[in-house]
């Protein structure tokens, strides 16, 4: 199973626990989405880091597609705007009824150790999609 399908069984193990597995496909969209969100955010971070041209050119893009927003309206317009342009690619893409169910059926097929190790590496794709974006800000800042 790749990371993205690793995510939805994270989410099913997690809910199934709890007997609300009808939940895991809605909240593997959005932890995927967050999760490629995330990356997206990091490579440009990474890009502007990397290259002065490229950071300038991002920084009057922001400047004159949000002026007169503050700095925190910016940044929740991008996000909001990030995740609502990714949420239905994966909504009709990986995170389509059969897909889930198809990744659902192989996952259960596995043994209990195999299906705690996929959602291990879920949540660590999960979790590290979230700290790299966190670490590739704070390396701009500097």
């Amino acid at each position: 199973m790749n990371l993205l399908q690793s995510l939805y069984c994270n989410q099913y193990l997690d809910l199934k626990k709890q007997s609300k597995e009808y939940a895991a496909n809605k909240n593997g969209n959005v932890t995927v989405t967050v999760s490629l969100f995330c990356n997206v955010i990091t490579v440009l971070l990474l890009l502007s880091v990397l290259s002065n041209v490229f950071a300038d050119y991002m920084g009057d893009t922001i400047k004159n597609v949000f002026h007169g927003s503050s700095g925190r309206m910016t940044g929740r317009l991008i996000a909001l705007l990030g995740l609502a342009l990714i949420f239905p690619i994966v909504k009709f893409t990986i995170g389509k009824k059969e897909n889930f169910d198809t990744t659902i059926a192989a996952f259960e097929a596995l043994s209990e150790e195999q299906q705690n190790a996929v959602s291990k590496r879920g949540l660590i794709y999960f979790f590290g999609s979230i700290g790299a974006a966190v670490l590739s800000g704070l390396l701009l800042a500097l």
